[in-house]
């Protein structure tokens, strides 16, 4: 777990207290306590609050416990404001405290400055500890990825401060992954769509961060530029380098830039501090049992798969492959799509010949030549239930029964869940059997699904109730069944019957760990009480949290006729060039020519751009960008809960990004769901938004 070679990371004067705050966060204060600081003078702290005490308790993140934050500080607020006014005098002994703790500044108007940088701080100790286990899985690996590209493996620190090693991390501004990549840097060195996320991939993403941090370096000459590059920017630093130089310390003190904010200030020196602690985690935590590393072969996919039928064939559970396979999103893992053709797809160590071997066995109606269908679609004007069947090759029935439609009358804007592909393509290829009623299935634990079969019935014919079929493996009422599709009727415990004479014997993971996914929120979460984080419920047209319906409208992601071969679009948050031209299958000049040369300019939500459609149809196009904006709701929805809300006023000088993201914590596409009368990119100071409150689930 140590690092080898000499530090090249220098360590200036003026930086070290800094430093030495984030390795008591890191170390020594948890997430259930709350450091009261200054936000420049970071050494100066005013107290580490706990959430748990005698006679109280404040669950994070909740209305109470920000309140009880927020009157603490108010207390040293007006205490400075008081020495202020008493021109440096104290007048009781908390003022006595904090007078002692600023006198080696002459004067008494620093006390006014510090009453306004008094900042909360959130503890981490328990969380970087558990990053150091994590670590393990995958540090050794990602040593020798930066290693083949020339660069320190002390660089391979920073997901302590990103994501503590978390391989599910999801940030709520979109950030994924280890490495907290957002979409549209990722994209530069990874795929990133419906079916495959890359971000989530350690591996995958170490070489990501290697890539952009070699050419951090490369062009900024030092590795504290570098590094602080990876959060503020490579052309953001290179505009500070020439307006106050390359000091890393003088950057931080003299820099001014309203993206230039605290995070960024303080990157470099949260890298140091996590470097440090995470070289001598011994000392800071003691014996850590931390997670072997994990060891996997790789077998090529040579066609279009289903993961559930890849699975059984293996003989490995369906969960240990999706812990192996952390670039496959869950579309894939529900089965709306297919593994995809030419994918690498790991598994445990020792099981790569078998693996092989079993895949090369499958039946053919799993070999399948293309992507699965399976997805979501939101109904537009003039759309019918066979027009929408037959425009995603499933039948008219399969869509019916998919979203339990008593009628085909669609209302627009309604989503609609798209059964997999395979479901046609395996009836095909199995011969129709009679279906017999009356006769359950003998003592075992699997069905095998027959033409005709809804989880219901099979549920009633095996005499458990539909909850428990659901659970067992898996599914939701509206998961699609498809004939030869092998189902679990038996608890764990029970012994499950034989696999197909196709597969491999089960197999245990060589050094798996179970990904450890966030708990449910507690019933006292649940409930409307102090503010706390409310249920999500996503109904066929609309996204409701706390009471409050947020519309999700099919003209939102329809492209209106424009012409021959072209088609005009409202720009929606979270878009940008690089989307459309991806999903138009076209590049992004062919775009700019369309639009005159001045789309650039012209990219801002609510604005009309014109894409030509010389490559996909109108249709594809629009199911791509639906897709896109459906990858980010279940992400976020995910990993977050929206609590309260609030009324916020646009200050001078301020920046969405910065009010919305930074300040708030909340992402542009759901504050402008919030506020769907208003355009988030022409706001001017003194406008009142509406912002969620989000809660990390």
């Amino acid at each position: 777990m140590s690092f080898k070679g000499d530090n090249p990371f220098p360590v200036p004067e003026g930086l070290k207290p800094r430093i030495e705050f984030w390795k008591k966060v890191y170390s020594q204060f948890t997430t259930r306590q709350v450091v009261l600081h200054d936000r420049d003078e970071m050494d100066i702290i005013f107290e580490v609050i706990d959430l748990d005490s005698p006679g109280r308790s404040y669950a994070n993140g909740t209305r109470a416990a920000k309140s009880f934050v927020s009157a603490r500080r108010e207390v040293y607020r007006n205490a400075l404001n008081q020495l202020y006014k008493n021109r440096g005098q104290p007048t009781n002994e908390l003022e006595r405290e904090l007078a002692a703790k600023y006198e080696r500044f002459s004067g008494f108007h620093h006390f006014k400055q510090a009453a306004d940088r008094i900042r909360a701080q959130l503890g981490q100790a328990n969380r970087f500890m558990e990053g150091v286990r994590r670590s393990g899985m995958y540090l050794a690996t990602m040593k020798e990825i930066f290693r083949s590209y020339g660069l320190p493996e002390e660089l391979t620190a920073l997901p302590h401060v990103e994501s503590s090693f978390n391989f599910e991390a999801y940030s709520s501004a979109g950030a994924a992954g280890v490495w907290q990549f957002m979409p549209g840097t990722g994209r530069l060195f990874m795929d990133i769509n419906y079916t495959i996320d890359e971000r989530r991939d350690p591996i995958i993403a170490t070489h990501a961060a290697a890539k952009l941090l070699k050419a951090n370096y490369e062009e900024l000459g030092s590795w504290p530029l570098a590094i602080t590059a990876y959060n503020h920017g490579r052309a953001g630093m290179a505009r500070a380098r020439q307006m106050v130089g390359g000091d890393i310390a003088d950057i931080i003190e003299n820099y001014r830039s309203r993206s230039f904010g605290f995070a960024s200030k303080n990157f470099y020196c949260e890298f140091l501090a996590a470097l440090d602690v995470a070289r001598d985690y011994r000392r800071h935590f003691g014996d850590l049992d931390v997670y072997p590393e994990h060891s996997f072969e790789e077998v090529e996919i040579a066609h279009y798969t289903p993961a559930t039928a890849v699975a059984q064939q293996i003989g490995i559970p369906l969960d240990t492959l999706r812990e192996y396979n952390l670039a496959l999103r869950s579309s894939v893992w529900k089965g709306w799509r297919h593994i995809p053709k030419g994918y690498r797809l790991r598994v445990p160590h020792g099981h790569g010949e078998r693996g092989a071997s079993a895949i090369a066995s499958l039946p053919e109606r799993y070999r399948l030549a293309e992507q699965a269908s399976g997805g979501q679609h939101v109904v537009r004007r003039g759309e019918t239930v066979g027009g929408i069947a037959r425009a995603h090759g499933v039948s008219f029935r399969e869509l019916m029964n998919a979203n339990r439609l008593r009628s085909s009358m669609l209302r627009v804007g309604q989503r609609l869940d798209i059964p997999v592909r395979e479901s046609r393509v395996a009836m095909a290829s199995t011969s129709a059997t009679a279906r017999d009623t009356s006769t359950p299935v003998e003592a075992g634990a699997i069905h095998t699904v027959r033409r005709g079969d809804t989880l219901f019935n099979i549920a009633r014919r095996n005499g458990i109730p539909l909850p428990t079929l659901l659970e067992l493996n898996n599914l939701t009422t509206r998961s699609a069944i498809y004939p030869g599709q092998r189902l679990r009727v038996t608890p764990p415990e029970e012994p499950m019957a034989a696999v197909p004479a196709t597969a491999v014997a089960p197999v245990e993971p060589s050094a798996p760990r179970k990904l450890e996914r966030a708990a449910p929120a507690s019933p006292e979460a649940k409930t409307a009480q102090d503010g706390e984080p409310q249920p999500v419920q996503v109904n066929e047209e609309s996204i409701t949290v706390m009471g409050r319906t947020l519309k999700v409208q099919a003209s939102d992601y329809a492209a209106a006729p424009a012409g021959k071969n072209a088609g005009s679009i409202i720009v929606a948050a979270e878009e940008t060039i690089g989307h459309y031209a991806e999903w138009a299958k076209i590049s992004p000049s062919a775009i700019r020519n369309l639009n005159h040369r001045n789309v650039y300019r012209k990219m801002r939500t609510g604005a009309k751009i014109t894409i030509p459609f010389t490559r996909v149809t109108r249709e594809e196009f629009e199911r791509k960008r639906l897709e896109y904006h459906l990858q980010m709701f279940e992400d976020f929805f995910e990993s977050y809960q929206v609590g309260d809300e609030k009324q916020v006023t646009v200050a001078p000088g301020q920046s969405i990004w910065e009010l919305c993201v930074n300040e708030h914590n909340a992402p542009l596409w759901l504050v402008q769901m919030y506020n769907p009368e208003k355009n988030l990119d022409q706001l001017n100071p003194g406008d009142s938004i509406t912002i969620p409150a989000v809660v990390k689930k």
